[in-house]
């Protein structure tokens, strides 16, 4: 008997979050397709999403934490990365203070339960190095006209 089903997921790729109909069995995915039944999509969907299969099923996608050896890389249990993790961000912060550590926002993360945590995160850090994808492209601009105004007041480009 099998158990091939279609279930339905939202694409986690953008933020258009198309709705996906997608073929499994088992635990394998069988196929990707736009579900016809969503508003705003209607079946269609981008090369990203079909892809979810490829990305899925990549035998080189990391399903276990690992960490860097002299030889190569181990796998480690969540614990341990989890302890990994919060030994070397204190040690960060400790030698070079709140501000080298740096947090970005975007793609998949805004699809997911996890980023209702971020802002706890960002507090917690206490870091200003917080980036997302409008950050790359305009907050260096404003931070270079703000430095601008404030050590070259006189200058036409700081009166913009």
């Amino acid at each position: 008997m099998s158990d091939r089903r279609t279930v339905h997921r939202v694409c986690p790729f953008c933020e258009a979050t198309c709705d996906l109909a997608i073929e499994v069995e088992g635990n394998a995915i069988v196929s990707v397709r736009g579900d016809k039944e969503d508003p705003f999509s209607r079946g269609y969907i981008c090369p990203k999403a079909y892809g979810l299969k490829e990305l899925y099923h990549d035998p080189d996608r990391l399903r276990k934490p690992v960490r860097r050896t002299a030889t190569g890389w181990e796998e480690i249990s969540w614990d341990e990365a989890y302890k990994e993790v919060t030994s070397r961000l204190l040690a960060i912060r400790e030698q070079y203070g709140n501000n080298a550590i740096g947090m970005y926002a975007g793609n998949p993360i805004v699809h997911d339960l996890g980023f209702l945590y971020l802002p706890l995160l960002i507090r917690a850090l206490a870091s200003r190095s917080a980036f997302n994808s409008e950050a790359i492209d305009t907050i260096p601009l404003i931070e270079l006209e703000q430095t601008q105004r404030h050590y070259y007041p006189h200058s036409a480009r700081a009166r913009r």
